[in-house]
């Protein structure tokens, strides 16, 4: 828990940041660009820290995983040849969104979340489920976050990146620019493969 409460804080100490840049009357901050760039400088800098400290807590509460089976490199290989390998993934995996605390579940959200991904491990919400077209939909999306945070150079930079396109997007998941090419993705793939 308190792992939570750290991302909470940082994620809270980093809005606050961006709301006094936001309306500060300060000659330097008049040029609307140069907020916008301190403004998404700071969700990266926030995003960075709490996608590794993300991470680190998904880590210690669910269990070790599985690499994707034969069926499921089947499907992903043609747009994952370089990452199929390199995957771990977590299922019935208790989600940053809702943990479990004895016989309590304590939801952090509004949202459910399905599935998150740290770098190369993918946690998922439902258990195993090889041939399931939603899941393989689902697994697909996730695969694009592999391959972004490959590109981005690990962790840290993933968090930056994704954080800083979450601000450009004004703080709307959809659209984000790294979950919309993920979303394009699952639905071709779910299409190629009703």
């Amino acid at each position: 828990m308190n792992s939570i409460r750290r991302i909470s804080f940082l994620i809270l100490l980093t809005l606050a940041l961006v709301t006094a840049i936001g309306v500060s009357d300060l000659s330097f901050f008049a040029n609307s660009e140069a907020k916008s760039s301190l403004a998404e400088e700071a969700w990266g800098q926030a995003g960075s820290i709490a996608y590794q400290a993300a991470a680190r807590t998904m880590r210690s509460k669910n269990g070790e995983g599985r690499p994707l089976d034969n069926v499921q490199k089947r499907y992903l290989r043609r747009y994952f040849i370089d990452y199929i390998d390199r995957v771990t993934v977590i299922y019935d995996a208790q989600m940053m969104d809702r943990w479990i605390l004895g016989n309590v579940a304590v939801h952090f959200g509004k949202v459910e979340t399905i599935a998150q991904t740290y770098c190369d491990r993918i946690y998922l919400r439902d258990p195993y489920q090889s041939e399931d077209p939603k899941q393989l939909a689902v697994l697909a999306h996730e695969m694009v976050h592999v391959r972004q945070c490959a590109q981005n150079g690990g962790l840290d930079q993933f968090g930056y990146q994704y954080f800083v396109e979450y601000k450009r997007a004004k703080q709307k998941y959809e659209n984000n620019l790294m979950e919309r090419e993920a979303y394009d993705l699952q639905n071709r793939f779910a299409k190629t493969n009703q």
